[in-house]
């Protein structure tokens, strides 16, 4: 990957010292006189997300992730204005909104922070710095309840700004926590497939559910608090009766009598009559609380929900999907209604255009993402590259304009095709079907109406931008090509391989 990296910048660099459109922008070129005054003049992206809450008004909708904590209005989710942000320095791990909405608790990077939610000012910083996973307020803010992977459960008392007490164990820090509305109960998911309840009165264990046959990854109690509900790695939701602690359902199945895909969080609705589930392959499934019948299920998306959330009213489902975006969803019909932009993934390569406006941006979850660089907005129409199994690659992005800026050019990430769009439109103008099994390498010629490819077998391919025909089939080689250049005066074609040899291609 450093290999690859290296490359990209070289080239990028390369690039933005030949254009004379460059010349013309409003910033100074960056010299050996001047490169000691570089600094960051903004930021395209938003991050990635885990994380999702709604203010006790439903007035807000807080999303968390990589870049830390943004604040959306719940009706206007798709803004490209930035939101307001609060950023703790540090990848959000864990988060929680205290239950009058006056209070934010953010765990990252080993410390825990609490800022007032309204003003966005740090109020707090707890000392704690055990690697929180999972936190919670109580229902009257007198504790901060964490769980710790090296500590155990913390129970962090806000008022005297001192931890209370802290039981030790082996608690699943990828699981789920809850605490019931009456505030007389915790439930924390042990290592071992056990969901514990503590007393928050006596901050003492009380009892056992045991059920799971594997760890509970999420945990929540419906609104008068008799009943908890949890999802787990052995593919179920479960329903347990808090006062003996006896299982009550376990669902397991779907609508077609199917296992369940893989189950990440729940929550109950504000009436406490529907549990929303959210699992594998971008899946949201509405149960009946009492009698565990499915009344909904739908998906938009092949990755995994992290989070949901139900809106105060119970008209509205906030969901998180791994790892970079977010949905509103309708929960009474089961079908999407907005989510915002901005958010992206891990980034893997970048390429400005050639007249320095866009920044295109390759990301791990296959998306390929477009941004007006100077207004540091996302272009809505970003191709997105559409199939979704991984490769060989691995986590390598291929992607590259033309020179004169009219075509970009864009490997899938099975790497046996390439897609040529229009990047000012986003309009697909062809697909260049290749004979060779992974694309590894593309390079447009300086004129702009050829593009050639190389591949893991150490083939050359030349093809017209135009029509997208095949021109020429070079093999030449029999190692991966590494890199593809053509000459100025596009008299010469050079391929690099691993093999340790370049060749060099030219007219007879």
């Amino acid at each position: 990957m450093k290999r690859i990296a290296s490359i990209l910048v070289a080239v990028l660099l390369m690039v933005l010292a030949a254009l004379p459109a460059y010349a013309q922008s409003t910033r100074q070129p960056i010299s050996a006189a001047n490169a000691s005054t570089l600094e960051e003049v903004f930021r395209l992206g938003r991050g990635t997300l885990e994380h999702v809450e709604f203010s006790p008004d439903g007035k807000t909708i807080l999303l968390g992730g990589g870049v830390g904590v943004f604040f959306y209005e719940s009706t206007a989710l798709n803004t490209e204005s930035e939101p307001p942000l609060i950023d703790p320095n540090a990848v959000v791990r864990a988060m929680d909104l205290s239950p009058d909405g006056s209070l934010l608790a953010i765990s990252g990077s080993g410390q825990v922070v609490v800022y007032d939610a309204n003003t966005r000012e740090l109020v707090q910083d707890t000392q704690v710095t055990s690697g929180i996973d999972l936190l919670r307020f109580t229902p009257d803010s007198t504790y901060l309840v964490m769980v710790s992977s090296t500590k155990g459960v913390i129970f962090y008392d806000l008022s005297e700004k001192t931890i209370r007490k802290t039981i030790e164990g082996r608690f699943a820090t990828d699981g789920g926590m809850a605490i019931s509305p009456d505030g007389q109960y915790v439930a924390v998911t042990l290592s071992n497939y056990i969901v514990q309840l503590f007393d928050l009165k006596t901050l003492d264990a009380v009892g056992n559910l045991e059920g799971h046959t594997a760890a509970a990854r999420d945990a929540a109690f419906s609104p008068d608090g008799k009943t908890l509900a949890t999802v787990a790695r052995d593919n179920s939701l479960r329903l347990w009766n808090v006062a003996d602690q006896k299982e009550i359902l376990n669902l397991n199945k779907n609508a077609e009598g199917k296992n369940l895909e893989a189950p990440y969080a729940v929550a109950f609705s504000p009436d406490g009559k529907t549990i929303v589930t959210g699992h594998s392959r971008g899946i949201l499934r509405l149960w009946d609380a009492t009698t565990g019948a499915i009344l909904k299920e739908a998906s938009s998306g092949v990755l995994p929900v992290l989070d949901v959330a139900y809106s105060p009213d119970g008209e509205t489902i906030a969901a998180v999907y791994q790892p970079s975006s977010a949905a509103l969803w309708d929960a009474q019909l089961a079908e999407e209604i907005t989510r915002p932009v901005g958010h992206i993934d891990q980034v893997f390569s970048l390429d400005f255009t050639p007249d320095q406006t866009t920044l295109a941006i390759a990301t791990r979850d296959w998306n390929l993402y477009l941004w007006d660089v100077l207004g540091g907005k996302e272009l809505h129409f970003s191709p997105v590259i559409a199939e979704t199994t991984a490769s060989i690659l691995g986590n390598r992005r291929v992607f590259g304009y033309s020179p004169d800026g009219s075509v970009l050019a864009t490997v899938t990430p099975n790497a046996t095709q390439v897609t040529l769009h229009n990047p000012h439109t986003g309009e697909l103008l062809t697909k260049l079907e290749t004979t060779r099994q992974y694309i590894v390498e593309i390079a447009f010629s300086p004129d702009s109406t050829l593009i050639a490819l190389g591949s893991n077998s150490g083939g050359v391919a030349v093809y017209e931008v135009k029509s997208g025909k095949l021109l020429v089939l070079l093999d030449n080689a029999n190692a991966t090509v590494t890199d593809l250049v053509w000459s100025s005066d596009q008299t010469m074609l050079a391929s690099g391989s691993e093999e340790g040899a370049v060749r060099i291609f030219a007219l007879k």
